[in-house]
């Protein structure tokens, strides 16, 4: 029984070690009425183990995304990226293609996190930018695009 008990208690502390997990990530169709809008994190919700993130910002129009994120210290960095498509030819053959947008509009992203200790929201960045920085890189595009 205590051979048992240790093993268990072993694989308890070895989970809590190994950091943070996503264990869910979702998006939303593009947002179509948002020219100007901001990003912002919408809200941080905590129930048990699990806290989930939504978030609102910039990211390409074709959507087909996934998502991860990264801990260092006390900073988050959610994650997200154009998922390739699996095209297989005729012969068989397959092949990785990524779609490229040549435009971004908002989505709500949501991101459930497993054992994330309490994270300030000054030190969540999206994809290494601050949301400030996504909406400066994002307002350019829009203006060019509506010369």
């Amino acid at each position: 029984m205590t051979r048992t008990t240790l093993t268990i208690l072993i694989l308890v502390i070895g989970s809590r070690l190994l950091g943070q997990s996503l264990t869910k990530f979702d998006y939303s169709d593009c947002l179509k009425d948002c020219v100007g809008d901001s990003s912002k994190i919408v809200d941080i919700k905590k129930s048990g183990r699990l806290t989930t993130i939504n978030l609102k910002t910039y990211a390409p129009c074709n959507g087909n995304l996934a998502g991860g994120l990264e801990t260092s210290d006390k900073r988050l960095n959610l994650k997200f990226w154009t998922k390739p498509t699996i095209v297989t030819d005729k012969k068989g053959k397959k092949t990785e293609v990524i779609e490229v947008a040549d435009c971004n509009c908002m989505f709500d992203l949501k991101y459930q996190i497993k054992d994330l200790p309490t994270v300030d929201i000054k030190n969540i960045r999206v994809n290494g930018l601050t949301l400030k920085e996504i909406d400066d890189k994002s307002m350019v595009i829009e203006e060019i695009e509506i010369k």
